[in-house]
Protein backbone atom coordinates (compact mmCIF):
# COMPACT_ATOMS: atom_id res chain seq x y z
CA UNK A 1 0.00 0.00 0.00
CA UNK A 2 1.22 3.30 -0.47
CA UNK A 3 1.32 6.00 1.26
CA UNK A 4 -1.52 8.66 1.37
CA UNK A 5 -4.02 6.01 -0.06
CA UNK A 6 -6.73 5.48 2.77
CA UNK A 7 -8.95 2.04 3.18
CA UNK A 8 -12.60 2.69 2.86
CA UNK A 9 -14.43 1.57 5.82
CA UNK A 10 -18.21 2.13 6.64
CA UNK A 11 -18.16 3.30 10.80
CA UNK A 12 -20.76 4.81 12.79
CA UNK A 13 -19.47 5.74 15.95
CA UNK A 14 -22.56 6.23 17.83
CA UNK A 15 -23.75 3.09 16.57
CA UNK A 16 -20.42 1.68 17.76
CA UNK A 17 -20.57 3.14 21.19
CA UNK A 18 -24.49 1.87 22.10
CA UNK A 19 -23.34 -1.40 20.85
CA UNK A 20 -20.12 -1.42 23.64
CA UNK A 21 -22.96 0.12 26.13
CA UNK A 22 -25.42 -3.11 25.46
CA UNK A 23 -22.45 -5.51 25.46
CA UNK A 24 -21.26 -3.94 28.65
CA UNK A 25 -24.62 -4.36 30.60
CA UNK A 26 -25.51 -8.40 29.13
CA UNK A 27 -21.96 -8.49 31.01
CA UNK A 28 -23.25 -7.22 34.25
CA UNK A 29 -26.38 -9.35 33.78
CA UNK A 30 -24.68 -12.39 33.10
CA UNK A 31 -22.37 -12.44 35.38
CA UNK A 32 -25.29 -11.58 38.76
CA UNK A 33 -26.85 -14.62 37.14
CA UNK A 34 -24.10 -16.77 37.28
CA UNK A 35 -23.27 -15.38 41.27
CA UNK A 36 -26.78 -16.34 41.90
CA UNK A 37 -26.36 -19.59 39.98
CA UNK A 38 -23.03 -20.34 42.30
CA UNK A 39 -24.76 -18.93 45.51
CA UNK A 40 -27.68 -21.41 45.11
CA UNK A 41 -30.66 -19.38 44.28
CA UNK A 42 -31.46 -22.19 41.53
CA UNK A 43 -30.54 -25.12 43.23
CA UNK A 44 -28.09 -26.63 45.65
CA UNK A 45 -25.85 -23.68 47.23
CA UNK A 46 -25.61 -21.64 50.36
CA UNK A 47 -28.85 -20.10 49.57
CA UNK A 48 -30.54 -22.71 48.50
CA UNK A 49 -31.73 -24.74 51.99
CA UNK A 50 -32.25 -23.05 55.39
CA UNK A 51 -32.50 -24.16 58.89
CA UNK A 52 -34.67 -22.85 61.78
CA UNK A 53 -33.55 -23.66 65.35
CA UNK A 54 -35.45 -22.93 68.69
CA UNK A 55 -34.53 -24.09 72.03
CA UNK A 56 -33.66 -28.45 71.27
CA UNK A 57 -36.25 -28.09 67.89
CA UNK A 58 -34.27 -27.50 64.78
CA UNK A 59 -36.26 -27.09 60.76
CA UNK A 60 -34.52 -27.56 58.00
CA UNK A 61 -36.10 -27.07 54.83
CA UNK A 62 -35.20 -26.46 50.84
CA UNK A 63 -35.70 -22.74 50.03
CA UNK A 64 -36.08 -22.80 46.41
CA UNK A 65 -37.76 -26.01 45.02
CA UNK A 66 -39.04 -27.59 41.48
CA UNK A 67 -42.65 -28.35 41.00
CA UNK A 68 -42.08 -31.97 39.81
CA UNK A 69 -38.45 -32.23 42.06
CA UNK A 70 -38.70 -34.53 45.44
CA UNK A 71 -37.09 -32.09 48.54
CA UNK A 72 -37.71 -32.95 52.36
CA UNK A 73 -38.30 -31.67 55.41
CA UNK A 74 -37.00 -32.46 58.61
CA UNK A 75 -37.65 -31.72 62.07
CA UNK A 76 -34.53 -32.15 64.77
CA UNK A 77 -35.45 -32.42 68.42
CA UNK A 78 -33.04 -33.50 71.01
CA UNK A 79 -33.53 -34.95 73.09
CA UNK A 80 -36.86 -36.99 72.30
CA UNK A 81 -39.81 -35.52 74.10
CA UNK A 82 -40.85 -37.85 77.12
CA UNK A 83 -44.63 -37.39 76.29
CA UNK A 84 -44.34 -37.65 72.49
CA UNK A 85 -43.24 -35.45 69.86
CA UNK A 86 -46.11 -32.82 68.12
CA UNK A 87 -46.29 -31.55 64.93
CA UNK A 88 -48.49 -29.13 63.47
CA UNK A 89 -47.89 -28.27 59.47
CA UNK A 90 -50.14 -25.72 57.36
CA UNK A 91 -52.37 -28.11 55.25
CA UNK A 92 -51.08 -27.03 51.85
CA UNK A 93 -47.45 -28.15 53.06
CA UNK A 94 -49.17 -30.99 54.43
CA UNK A 95 -50.77 -31.76 50.90
CA UNK A 96 -47.59 -32.02 49.52
CA UNK A 97 -45.71 -34.90 51.72
CA UNK A 98 -45.30 -38.06 49.67
CA UNK A 99 -43.77 -39.87 52.45
CA UNK A 100 -43.04 -39.78 56.43
CA UNK A 101 -40.14 -41.44 58.03
CA UNK A 102 -40.99 -42.50 60.55
CA UNK A 103 -44.44 -43.16 59.97
CA UNK A 104 -46.41 -40.93 62.56
CA UNK A 105 -48.33 -42.93 65.01
CA UNK A 106 -51.29 -40.49 65.04
CA UNK A 107 -52.56 -38.48 61.95
CA UNK A 108 -55.28 -35.28 62.39
CA UNK A 109 -56.68 -33.10 59.41
CA UNK A 110 -58.21 -29.71 59.34
CA UNK A 111 -58.99 -27.76 56.91
CA UNK A 112 -55.85 -25.47 58.33
CA UNK A 113 -53.54 -27.68 59.76
CA UNK A 114 -52.32 -31.14 59.46
CA UNK A 115 -51.16 -33.01 62.87
CA UNK A 116 -48.78 -36.04 63.49
CA UNK A 117 -48.41 -37.09 66.39
CA UNK A 118 -45.56 -39.51 67.54
CA UNK A 119 -45.17 -41.97 70.61
CA UNK A 120 -42.17 -41.73 73.19
CA UNK A 121 -41.32 -44.96 72.69
CA UNK A 122 -39.80 -44.05 69.17
CA UNK A 123 -36.00 -44.03 68.97
CA UNK A 124 -34.07 -41.09 67.18
CA UNK A 125 -34.20 -37.35 67.26
CA UNK A 126 -35.37 -36.99 63.21
CA UNK A 127 -38.63 -36.62 61.59
CA UNK A 128 -38.12 -36.35 57.77
CA UNK A 129 -41.03 -35.57 55.74
CA UNK A 130 -40.38 -36.00 52.06
CA UNK A 131 -42.51 -33.48 49.74
CA UNK A 132 -43.30 -32.81 46.20
CA UNK A 133 -43.61 -29.10 45.61
CA UNK A 134 -47.13 -27.64 44.68
CA UNK A 135 -47.58 -24.83 41.94
CA UNK A 136 -44.70 -22.41 41.12
CA UNK A 137 -44.72 -19.43 43.13
CA UNK A 138 -43.61 -17.79 46.87
CA UNK A 139 -45.38 -19.60 49.37
CA UNK A 140 -45.43 -19.08 53.13
CA UNK A 141 -46.02 -22.07 55.36
CA UNK A 142 -46.20 -22.55 59.68
CA UNK A 143 -44.62 -25.43 61.22
CA UNK A 144 -45.31 -26.10 64.72
CA UNK A 145 -43.58 -28.04 67.10
CA UNK A 146 -44.47 -28.31 70.46
CA UNK A 147 -45.66 -24.60 70.07
CA UNK A 148 -43.22 -23.68 68.77
CA UNK A 149 -43.78 -21.99 65.48
CA UNK A 150 -41.42 -21.49 62.61
CA UNK A 151 -42.49 -19.97 59.10
CA UNK A 152 -41.37 -20.89 56.46
CA UNK A 153 -40.99 -19.02 53.10
CA UNK A 154 -40.72 -21.37 49.49
CA UNK A 155 -40.29 -20.04 46.22
CA UNK A 156 -41.50 -23.41 44.25
CA UNK A 157 -39.48 -22.66 40.58
CA UNK A 158 -41.48 -24.76 37.33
Amino acid sequence: MRPGRQVEIDEDLSFQSSMWRFQRWGWKFFSLVLVAALAGLFGSGPLASSAISRDSVSVLFDRFQRSTAESSLQIHIAPWPAEGLSVKISRPLADSFTSIVPAPDVVRLSSQEATYAFLPTRQGSEVRFLLRAGSPGWSTHIVKVHDREFRLWILVYP
